[in-house]
């Protein structure tokens, strides 16, 4: 969910295959293509605020998958090993997916909600979709 608010930040370490940003790379495979974008996102949230935090965070999630275009899949794990941490799994079709759901105002106050239920800053990683191409 808030990976635009850690991952956009980041520069990846080497620059992603090219890809068209307004098309995006052609689905080949259900499980995207070269070029498609992930963000895995780590959160630990303050214990007292956990609920708060899913009730957040399912609502947006709702939001994304019908509201954003280019949004491949937008989830939210449970930790099982750590308590009170959770790990979004997000892809994208392409950078321009990302930058325009974290321009939203609908995304920028679920990130202004979210943050302070957190009990540490968000630990997130930009990857590139590589195989199947």
């Amino acid at each position: 969910m808030f990976a635009g608010a850690c991952a956009v930040q980041q520069k990846p370490a080497t620059p992603p295959p090219p890809t068209p940003a307004s098309a995006g790379p052609t689905q080949t495979s259900p499980h995207g293509s070269e070029g498609v974008v992930s963000l895995v996102v780590t959160m630990t949230v303050k214990p007292e605020s956990e609920q708060e935090f899913v009730d957040i965070c399912r609502a947006f999630a709702a939001y994304v998958h019908t509201h954003y275009a280019g949004v491949l899949l937008y989830t939210l794990n449970k930790d099982p090993r750590l308590e009170h941490t959770y790990v979004w799994i997000e892809r994208y079709v392409d950078e321009e997916a990302i930058r325009n759901k974290a321009a939203t105002p609908e995304y920028k106050a679920a990130v202004s909600k979210v943050l302070p239920l957190l009990a540490k800053p968000p630990e997130g990683r930009r990857l590139f979709q590589v195989v199947p191409k």
